[in-house]
C-alpha cells in the first residue's frame, strides 16, 4: 500500500539525533535476499510513499530527494532522515485515522474540520512520536536525485503510536487550522480553486473575467454536483426574481429612469463683457404758416444714448449617470473600481452608527444620497446592506454586500454579513464558506464572533 501525504509538523532534534543513530546502525546491515528481490520488484521505480508487504509485517519507506552540491551537499543525510520520518508519520496518522471515532460536531465545525483534513491531513497529530527501529536500508542514486528506503517493522511501528493519535482534538484546533489556511491561501491571491474549495461562491464570481460567468468556469474546473454551488445557483434564480420584481428593485429602476431623463435646467445670465454705449441726436422739425409769407419753423432735438448688452441662454444637462441604481440593478455583476471616501460619505457613516435622532428611513436616504456621490465607497455598500438586513431585506443585503465585495473581496465585515444572509435564507454552504474566509482575513471581534458562532452552531 502506497502512503502519500503532506506534513507540516516539525521534526525535533532530539528525535532527528535518535533516527540517526538508528541509520548508522543500519548501513552496516545487509537486507535479506528476499526483502531486496521484494523492494526491486514492487518498490524501486515508485514514488515516495509507505509500501507495505504484509504478509512479511515489513514496510518500506522510500523518499526521492534531489541531488544537491557544495554545503547543500552536507545536508543530504539531515534531508533524508527528515523526508523519511514525514513520510512514516503520514502512514502512521493514516492508520490512526481508522480507528479513531470522530464526536459528531454541529454542521458548521463538521464543515471546518473536512476543510483542514482536506487541506493539512496531519494538522490534528499534535504529539511526540517516539521511535527507534532496526532493519536494512537501501540507498542509491538516479539522475538528478537520490533514493533511500527504510525497511521497518509494520508491528513496531504501530506499537509506536501515541495513545494521543486516537483522542479526538477539540474545535478550537480546527478554528486554529482553519484560519491559518485561509490566512496562507486566500489574501492577496485571486485563487479560484481555493474559494471553490470552501465554497466562497461570491467572491469567485466576481474575480473572474468580466462576461465569464461561474457556470462556464464550473464546466471547466469544477463540478455540477458541488453543494455549495447547487445553492448558489438556486440564490441566482431568487436574485433575478427579486431584481425583478420587489419594491426595492422597482424604486431603484424608477429612479434611474429619472435621474437618466430630468429635463434640462435653463437659465440666463449676462455677458461679463461691459456694454457698448452708443450718443445720437435726434432732430424734429415742424414748419407753421404765419400768412401767406412767413413761416415758423421749429427745430426740437433731443440727446438719446442707447446701451447694448448680450444676454446668454444657459443649458445645465440635469440627467445624470445613474451609476449606483444601474451596480444595485445588476446584482453586483457590474464593473466598479474602489475610490477614495468623501465627507459625505464618513457623514453618512456616522449618521448610521450614532443615529443622532434621525429616523430608519432618513439615515437609509443618506446612505443612497452617499453612494450616488461616490459608488466606490465599499463601507458605505455594507452599511446599506445592514440596513436591509435589519428589515430582513435579505436578498437587497446580499446585492449590496456583493457590490462591496466588488471593490474589496477581503473585506471582512461584507464577508461576515454574507454569511449572516445565507444561514437566514437557509444556505449553509454558501454561509459556511463565507465564515471560514472570515476567520483568516480579519482580527476584528464582531466578525470573529459573527464567524464563529455560525461555524459552531451556537445561538
Amino acid at each position: 500500500m502506497r502512503v502519500t501525504v503532506m506534513i507540516f509538523k516539525k521534526i525535533s532534534f532530539v528525535a532527528l539525533a535518535m533516527l540517526s543513530l538508528v541509520r548508522t546502525a543500519m548501513a552496516g546491515e545487509a537486507p535479506p535476499a528476499m526483502v531486496t528481490s521484494y523492494y526491486n520488484m514492487r518498490v524501486k521505480n515508485e514514488p515516495s510513499g509507505v509500501y507495505e508487504w504484509a504478509e512479511q509485517d515489513l514496510l518500506f519507506v522510500q523518499v526521492r530527494i534531489p541531488e544537491a552540491t557544495g554545503d547543500a551537499a552536507e545536508e543530504m543525510e539531515g534531508r533524508v532522515l527528515l523526508a523519511e520520518h514525514k513520510e512514516l508519520f503520514a502512514w502512521l496518522a493514516q492508520h490512526a485515522a481508522k480507528d479513531r471515532k470522530d464526536p459528531q460536531l454541529s454542521p458548521g465545525m463538521e464543515r471546518m474540520r473536512r476543510f483542514v483534513r482536506e487541506e493539512l491531513p496531519l494538522w490534528e497529530y499534535d504529539a511526540n512520536w517516539k521511535y527507534s527501529f532496526n532493519g536494512p536500508h537501501l540507498t542509491r542514486h538516479e539522475i538528478g536525485e537520490r533514493v533511500c528506503c527504510a525497511v521497518c517493522k509494520k508491528s513496531e511501528v504501530l506499537a509506536t503510536m501515541p495513545s494521543a493519535f486516537l483522542k479526538p482534538v477539540g474545535e478550537d484546533t480546527w478554528i486554529r487550522g482553519g484560519k491559518g489556511i485561509v490566512r496562507d491561501k486566500y489574501p492577496g491571491k485571486a485563487d479560484r480553486l481555493f474559494m471553490w474549495q470552501i465554497g466562497l461562491l461570491d467572491a469567485l464570481a466576481l474575480s473572474l473575467e468580466n462576461g465569464k460567468s461561474l457556470d462556464a468556469w464550473v464546466n471547466e474546473f469544477g463540478t455540477s454536483d458541488n453543494a455549495a454551488y447547487l445553492e448558489f445557483k438556486k440564490v441566482g434564480k431568487d436574485c433575478e426574481r427579486y431584481l425583478a420584481e420587489s419594491e426595492t428593485a422597482r424604486f431603484f429602476a424608477s429612479e434611474k429612469l429619472r435621474l437618466e431623463t430630468l429635463p434640462d435646467k435653463i437659465s440666463y445670465e449676462w455677458d461679463k463683457r461691459r456694454p457698448t454705449m452708443e450718443k445720437s441726436v435726434e432732430a424734429h422739425t415742424v414748419t407753421n404758416k404765419i400768412n401767406e409769407t412767413e413761416f415758423e419753423v421749429v427745430v426740437t432735438e433731443r440727446e438719446v444714448r442707447r446701451n447694448a448688452r448680450i444676454l446668454h441662454k444657459v443649458v445645465t444637462k440635469m440627467a445624470v449617470d445613474p451609476k449606483f441604481e444601474k451596480l444595485f440593478l445588476s446584482g453586483g455583476s457590474m464593473e466598479n473600481v474602489a475610490s477614495e471616501r468623501t465627507a459625505l460619505g464618513l457623514a453618512a457613516e456616522k449618521q448610521f452608527y450614532e443615529n443622532g435622532g434621525k429616523t430608519f428611513e432618513q439615515r437609509e436616504k443618506f446612505l443612497i444620497d452617499a453612494l450616488r456621490e461616490n459608488p466606490g465607497d465599499k463601507v458605505l455598500w455594507n452599511l446599506l446592506g445592514r440596513m436591509m438586513m435589519i428589515r430582513q431585506d435579505w436578498h437587497g443585503g446580499l446585492v449590496c454586500m456583493r457590490n462591496a465585495l466588488r471593490l474589496d473581496r477581503e473585506y471582512a465585515f461584507a464577508l461576515t454579513n454574507v454569511a449572516i444572509i445565507y444561514h437566514s435564507l437557509g444556505f449553509d454552504e454558501l454561509a459556511f464558506g463565507a465564515a471560514i474566509a472570515v476567520m483568516g482575513v480579519t482580527d476584528d471581534a464582531w466578525c470573529k464572533k459573527e464567524a464563529e458562532k455560525l461555524i459552531r452552531g451556537d445561538k
